[in-house]
């Protein structure tokens, strides 16, 4: 049940261009409308919350209608009847929830036979690979992580580019 739960919530994040987990939680019935999504983002160490609107693949919309009808304010189990809850009590049942999450993403993947460190976090880092190898350009890619700077993508990117470099000279070179 949870390893549902955590997987669920890893593909939504990865269709919504990686939102964090926390913002995946936060994410109520209200803050979608149509095919978009609005709301402010959690707060990082380097950001106040920002208002992003994202639209919403399909895919993400699928995963969304599993839940509809379990709470009446929160979209994902995490918050579930959390809605009058303090500040305190929210951040310590995400800071919970996101180890959770963590522990049976891992757990799926040693069933899976995957032996990579998996965490809600590389949905961010699984989607901006998945965008460039789909020929995205880095500035859309950059818009679509939320990113407000272009070397924070890039950092996301590092990977990618240097196993394309090396087959670049492989190529030229081979």
């Amino acid at each position: 049940k949870g390893m549902s739960k955590a997987r669920d919530m890893f593909l939504f994040s990865f269709f919504t261009a990686g939102m964090r987990f926390s913002d995946v939680c936060r994410l109520t019935w209200a803050n979608i409308i149509g095919n978009e999504i609005f709301y402010t983002m959690g707060k990082s160490k380097t950001r106040a919350g920002a208002k992003r609107t994202l639209p919403v693949a399909p895919k993400a919309i699928d995963i969304i209608e599993k839940y509809r009808g379990k709470d009446e304010t929160f979209v994902f189990p995490p918050l579930y009847g959390m809605a009058d809850k303090s500040v305190e009590e929210i951040e310590h049942r995400l800071y919970i929830s996101n180890n959770a999450a963590n522990r049976s993403l891992r757990i799926a993947c040693e069933k899976a036979g995957i032996k990579k460190w998996v965490s809600m976090h590389m949905a961010k880092h699984s989607f901006a690979d998945f965008a460039v190898k789909s020929n995205t350009g880095i500035l859309m890619i950059t818009k679509l992580l939320g990113h407000t700077k272009l070397s924070t993508t890039q950092h996301y990117l590092k990977d990618f580019y240097h196993k394309e470099e090396a087959e670049e000279m492989n190529r030229l070179f081979g």
